[in-house]
C-alpha cells in the first residue's frame, strides 16, 4: 500500500468516526458532516484518474458539502 492509499484510509477512518459519533450522541448536524465528507471521498475516487487530485477533490468536497448543508438545513428548518 502506497502513501497516498494509507492517506485515504486515514481520512475515511476519521470521517467514519464522526459520522459514528454524531449518531451515537445524538448529534444529527456532525453525523451529516461525517457522511458529507464520506460521500465527497467517494466522489473523489469514483472520477476518472485523468483529473488531477485537486480538482476532483475541489467537486467531490464541494458535493459533500452541499449534501451535508442541505441535510443540517433540512434537520434544523424541516424536522422541527
Amino acid at each position: 500500500m502506497g502513501p497516498y492509499t494509507a492517506l485515504q484510509m486515514v481520512e475515511i477512518s476519521a470521517f467514519m468516526v464522526v459520522a459514528i459519533y454524531g449518531l451515537l450522541a445524538h448529534h444529527p448536524s456532525l453525523s451529516a458532516v461525517g457522511i458529507g465528507l464520506l460521500v465527497a471521498k467517494a466522489v473523489m475516487n469514483s472520477l476518472p484518474h485523468r483529473y488531477s487530485v485537486i480538482s476532483r477533490s475541489l467537486v467531490g468536497y464541494t458535493l459533500g458539502l452541499v449534501l451535508a448543508a442541505a441535510t443540517i438545513a433540512a434537520i434544523r428548518f424541516v424536522v422541527q
